[in-house]
């Protein structure tokens, strides 16, 4: 069974990704828009194992660089 840490390291993992990935889903062709909307996936199964606080993290990172794509 993992560790606390290893969860926390994934955790953490998730979140940077979902940051960098806010940030380029800004510039044109660039894989970003698919790595964020994946990360809604990710988010999605934080809430089945009810890891609340990671879940809301992602969720409003990820929507945040949704909504800076569509009013760019």
């Amino acid at each position: 069974m993992a560790s606390k840490l290893s969860h926390k390291l994934i955790a953490g993992t998730m979140i940077v990704v979902s940051a960098v990935s806010a940030v380029l889903v800004q510039a044109p062709f660039t894989p970003a828009v698919v790595i964020t909307l994946l990360m809604f996936v990710v988010a999605l199964l934080y809430i089945v194992k009810k890891q609340y606080r990671v879940a809301i993290i992602l969720l409003l990172i990820n929507s945040l660089a949704i909504l800076g794509l569509i009013y760019a």
